[in-house]
């Protein structure tokens, strides 16, 4: 994959791209002019089904207010086929995702979800709330003096309006979980707690020297079901590879690979399921400012592709 500074319409590393197959072509058609930019957060490894998250140094410094996103689609040997379906991010002025809303027609209505986020005055993630038109879920959460999650409270929300309300709908308190942290020599141990008080949850976060997540390990107490999800970077300490085991009792395993340019830009996200591929994505952004312009995803055995489009607005 060519550097970002140095794509453009018709030059060598172009044609290269469009050599790899039917895929790239169509996209290079829809989009001939563009450049990859820092907007996506791969710190912890996206998954390739319509996960985005978004760094909050980049949306604060260039003042995004918000990205819209519509949808289209194409499967083998079809035509691009627009699609009903809408999405959009908004964000407050410190760059953090405040809302998220998804829209689309469901028996000749328009039908929308959305899930708010709301945070206090130093930042931390005080409730995030589900709603969609039966009502609303929210979730809760407490913290301790090192900023950790501490207890999760989930209720639910006789209306979905009014989400944004100081006060907000009435909830009807559902369950809460606590969570208590053990210091280890590499890394920490966390327990979840039960609304009954009991332990049904341990995790294991293990650190190398360097502070690196290396592995994020959970067992379930009650059944010892156990699960990993092991990291590994490049040499700049960028997030290359995500390896998931569900459930360490079988073998199947999820492989996630990304590929960045020399500006730490996320270019290409692979997922493989043992040694089969699953889907591919790649993001494109707008060469004029950087910003995030359109994101592919193919299924590999089907070879659907999905095609998001987006448009970016600003504070004043």
């Amino acid at each position: 994959m060519p550097n970002a500074g140095k794509r453009g319409c018709g030059c060598p590393e172009t044609t290269q791209m469009v050599k790899q197959g039917a895929m790239w072509l169509m996209w290079m058609a829809l989009f001939p002019c563009a450049v990859f930019a820092q907007l996506i957060d791969n710190s912890r490894g996206i998954s390739l089904v319509d996960d985005h998250r978004f760094n909050p140094a980049f949306v604060r410094a260039n003042k995004v207010s918000e990205i819209s996103g519509s949808f289209s689609s194409k499967r083998e040997s079809d035509i691009i086929r627009e699609s009903d379906e809408n999405i959009t991010y908004e964000f407050d002025r410190a760059g953090r995702l405040f809302k998220v809303e998804t829209s689309r027609m469901i028996r000749g209505q328009r039908e929308f979800n959305a899930i708010v986020y709301r945070y206090d005055s130093d930042g931390l993630l005080l409730d995030r709330i589900v709603a969609d038109i039966h009502g609303a879920t929210s979730y809760r959460y407490t913290y301790d003096d090192q900023r950790r999650v501490i207890s999760e409270t989930c209720s639910r929300m006789e209306s979905p309006r009014d989400t944004l309300s100081t006060t907000g709908p009435k909830r009807t308190e559902i369950y809460t979980e606590q969570i208590r942290y053990t210091e280890l020599e590499n890394g920490e141990k966390r327990t979840t707690y039960n609304s009954y008080d009991k332990p049904y949850k341990e995790e294991w976060l293990i650190l190398d020297e360097h502070g690196y997540l290396r592995e994020h390990r959970t067992r379930f107490i009650t059944n010892n079901r156990m699960s990993s999800v092991k990291y590994d970077y490049n040499e700049r300490g960028l997030l290359s590879e995500k390896i998931v085991r569900a459930n360490m009792s079988i073998p199947d395993t999820l492989h996630f690979s990304y590929v960045y340019d020399d500006a730490g830009n996320l270019l290409e996200a692979y997922e493989k399921l043992n040694s089969e591929s699953i889907r591919r994505i790649e993001y494109l952004y707008d060469e004029a400012n950087w910003l995030m312009k359109a994101r592919l995803a193919k299924d590999e055995a089907t070879e659907f592709i999905r095609i998001a489009q987006y448009k970016t607005a600003f504070f004043e």
